[in-house]
């Protein structure tokens, strides 16, 4: 799908206990979501830094976890999964080995021991669109608050008009949440609307609770419209 807002390259934080292994199926993942305008930070923390430190403030658009049993009860990747799930980051997931919990399974979710070369490929082209996508949608919906209303309501259109529907259902949480920090009329109409689109029960749960009797009248038809939305489907 081509989604053509936001930011032009999308920087995703390989999250990995650290070995051979997983540093060369870094450096091959690399090449291949470069190709998708994915940038892969492999090992990002120069020497001498203070890895915790790092950790709480990096700047990503995404995370990629390479799951196994020591990975999973690394210190180090716990924080980031815990610091990317805070911020609504969203994490992808590669099983390497082990038995993989459910909620690193909602998005896409490649279990590489049952893979040949050719659909090890395949599969990587498809992560990399899918981290593009999501990255880039979740940085435009985070940047919403600050930026000038002649360009945050433009953006807010183009998340409802360019996001496929299953893709707008794994961030309604974020969107509600912008709805309240962003003031332009204009804009929290186009974000109600997108949580119509997105026509999930959260969805629905959030846009209820977004009913305010002194909001703008054009914001609140906004969030009247994407509710017949859902009620309708």
């Amino acid at each position: 799908m081509s989604y053509e807002i936001g930011c032009d390259i999308v920087s995703c934080l390989l999250s990995h206990k650290c070995s051979a292994e997983t540093h060369e199926l870094g450096k091959r993942m690399q090449n291949v979501l470069s190709k998708c305008k994915v940038e892969l930070l492999v090992d990002s923390f120069p020497q001498g830094v203070d890895i915790n430190a790092g950790i709480d403030s990096f700047e990503i658009d995404a995370l990629l976890f390479l799951f196994s049993p020591k990975s999973f009860k690394s210190e180090y990747c716990r924080r980031e999964l815990a610091i990317a799930r805070s911020r609504g980051i969203p994490v992808f997931t590669i099983r390497l080995a082990g038995d993989v919990p459910k909620t690193l399974m909602r998005r896409v979710y490649i279990n590489l021991p049952v893979l040949d070369d050719a659909a090890l490929k395949q599969q990587l082209d498809e992560l990399g669109e899918s981290i593009y996508v999501r990255g880039n949608l979740y940085r435009t919906i985070a940047m919403l608050p600050e930026q000038p209303p002649e360009i945050s309501y433009k953006d807010a259109q183009k998340i409802h008009d360019l996001t496929e529907r299953t893709v707008l259902a794994e961030f309604v949480r974020q969107l509600g949440a912008q709805y309240r920090r962003v003031s332009d009329p204009n804009t929290r109409f186009w974000i109600a609307t997108a949580l119509g689109k997105a026509g999930t029960r959260m969805a629905g749960k959030i846009l209820q609770g977004l009913l305010k009797e002194d909001d703008h009248p054009l914001a609140q038809h906004g969030v009247l419209q994407a509710i017949e939305t859902i009620d309708g489907q």
